[in-house]
C-alpha cells in the first residue's frame, strides 16, 4: 500500500509538471506592436510662413513645408495624440495643441489658417477598382473665407461644397479635362483650369487661397491619393 501511494503521488506530480510546461508563458510572448497612422499635410495658409508638424511635442516632418506645398505621408502613432503646427522661422505655435484621434490608414490634413478649427482632416479611404478604368475624384473647399462652390468637370457636377466641405468620390473622365469652379448657383465661373486624369487612379481636387470677388486670389490644387 505504501508503494502504491508513492506511485500515485509521482503520477500526479508528473501530470502537473506536464500541464504547466505546456501552458504558454505570456511574459515570453513578443510585445504587441502599435498600429500607426499615415498622415500628410498641405500648408494652405494665405501669406503664411513655412510650417512644421508636431505630435506630443516631437517634430514629425523633415523639410519645412512652405505655402501650397505638401509633406507626403508620415508614419505617426494612431489613436488620440496631441497635434501642433509651428512656424519654421520663429517657432511660434499656430494654435494651442489640440488632441485629435488619428485613425489607422491614411489621412491628409489641409491647414488653411491659424486656428485649430482651420485644419481639415480628410480620410484617404478610396481604393482603386480594377474593374472600372475611370478614375475616382473628390473636391475639397480649403479656402477659409470662400462661399460654397459648384465644380463642373465635363459631365460631372459636384454641387454646393462649402468651406471645409469634402465631397464624396465620384467617377470622372480620363484624359485632359477642363475644371470650372463657380459660386454655388451661379451661371458663370471664375476659376477654370485644365488637368490630366489617368485611368485607375484616385484624385483629390481642392481650391485654396484668399477669396475675392473676382476670384483672383484662388488656386486649384490636385493630388493623386493612389
Amino acid at each position: 500500500m505504501r508503494l502504491q501511494g508513492r506511485f500515485s503521488l509521482s503520477v500526479i506530480c508528473f501530470v502537473l509538471c506536464a500541464m504547466f510546461s505546456c501552458k504558454p508563458n505570456s511574459a515570453d510572448l513578443p510585445a504587441a506592436q502599435p498600429v500607426n497612422s499615415n498622415v500628410a499635410y498641405f500648408n494652405l495658409i494665405p501669406n503664411g510662413a513655412a510650417i512644421n508638424f508636431y505630435i506630443n511635442g516631437s517634430r514629425q516632418n523633415g523639410n519645412k513645408i512652405a505655402y501650397s506645398e505638401y509633406s507626403g505621408y508620415i508614419s505617426v502613432p494612431s489613436g488620440e495624440q496631441s497635434i501642433l503646427f509651428k512656424t519654421d522661422s520663429l517657432r511660434n505655435n499656430l494654435f494651442d495643441p489640440v488632441t485629435s484621434k488619428l485613425s489607422t490608414g491614411y489621412t491628409t490634413m489641409f491647414v488653411t489658417g491659424t486656428s485649430a478649427n482651420s485644419v481639415i482632416y480628410a480620410r484617404d479611404t478610396a481604393v482603386i477598382d480594377p474593374k472600372n478604368y475611370k478614375p475616382k475624384l473628390r473636391f475639397i473647399n480649403a479656402s477659409a473665407n470662400s462661399p460654397a462652390y459648384d465644380v463642373v468637370i465635363n459631365s460631372l457636377t459636384i454641387s454646393n461644397t462649402a468651406y471645409k466641405g469634402i465631397s464624396p468620390f465620384a467617377r470622372v473622365d480620363t484624359g485632359r479635362v477642363v475644371v470650372n469652379i463657380k459660386p454655388f448657383g451661379s451661371p458663370t465661373g471664375f476659376v477654370g483650369d485644365t488637368v490630366t486624369l489617368a485611368s485607375n487612379k484616385v484624385y483629390t481636387l481642392f481650391i485654396y487661397g484668399k477669396y475675392t470677388i473676382t476670384g483672383t486670389g484662388l488656386k486649384l490644387g490636385a493630388i493623386i491619393n493612389q
